[in-house]
């Protein structure tokens, strides 16, 4: 009596299970927007290195922390980046500078980039997203920053705000190449 109990509970538990009203939660995959090439000329031959991402940000999950505990950094389990940031910054670097850097020459210089900060930053009501890359060339290293506010509350609208953020740091790289040393 007591095994056949433990049957039915066990076969009506599992049952419920899948008679649920709520639907499993679904993934959402976001990508950056192709970048416009940065105008330009007479910057010197070189070539983009494999962008270099430590940790959490070497996978694909996007990033977020809240203003009121800037330390903690979260992620969202179901939205995601089509690639890994790293891939990401990679493509989108190549993107907007094919136009300024020379493919060819004997001297090539690197360009080497590392994630620092890739995360969405939430504050309150609004949201913004917020990039540092380390970014090294022949010139030297330098921290390239951008924190640019969403249009909106949603993901995509953050999304948006990553582009123009990296768009910003790609103008700003491209004066600091251009510059004679």
């Amino acid at each position: 009596m007591i095994l056949r109990t433990l049957i039915v509970s066990a076969i009506l538990l599992l049952s419920g299970c899948g008679l649920s009203p709520s639907k499993a939660p679904q993934d959402h995959y976001y990508r950056l927007a192709d970048a416009l090439p940065i105008a330009g000329d007479g910057l010197p031959a070189g070539k983009i290195a494999p962008v270099q991402a430590s940790g959490i940000y070497h996978e694909r999950a996007i990033l977020y922390r809240k203003a009121e505990r800037p330390l903690e950094i979260h992620r969202y389990h179901y939205h995601l980046w089509t690639q890994t940031p790293a891939r990401l910054v990679q493509q989108y670097m190549q993107q907007a500078l094919q136009n300024i850097i020379q493919k060819s020459g004997e001297d090539k210089p690197l360009i080497k980039t590392e994630i620092i900060r890739f995360e969405r930053l939430l504050d309150g009501d609004q949201a913004s997203a917020d990039i540092a890359l380390k970014i090294t060339t022949d010139k030297g290293s330098k921290i390239y920053q951008a924190r640019v506010e969403a249009a909106g509350k949603g993901m995509h609208e953050s999304v948006a705000a990553f582009v123009k953020g990296m768009q910003q740091i790609m103008q700003q790289l491209a004066r600091d190449i251009g510059k004679k040393s």
